[in-house]
């Protein structure tokens, strides 16, 4: 349930997200971070897969790999990705 608290305090505007954390946390992947991802978040913890959420799937961003969902990933915090010059380079595999 940390994901999807972490993800309703991006949503509110609480948390300013990181690059990886734009990802992440757009569990429905509509370009939009909102409170309905949070719920999709915490329905997927709780054992309900909706036809519209990619919950644990992978993504691949500057060639390191990370789950949709995974938003409060607490390793990665330390070493966040830095995307000011390229951009990022997002893969996303099912």
């Amino acid at each position: 349930m940390r994901d999807a608290k972490e993800t309703a305090r991006i949503a509110v505007g609480l948390v300013i997200p990181d690059s990886v954390q734009i990802v992440t946390a757009d569990v429905d992947m509509d370009g939009r971070i909102l409170t309905y991802d949070a719920a999709l978040i915490a329905r997927y913890v709780l054992g309900f897969k909706d036809s519209n959420c990619h919950c644990g799937e992978i993504v691949i961003i500057n060639n390191k790999k990370y789950i949709i969902g995974d938003v409060y990933q607490e390793k990665r915090r330390k070493h966040r990705i830095e995307d000011a010059k390229g951009g990022l380079n997002v893969h996303h595999t099912k």
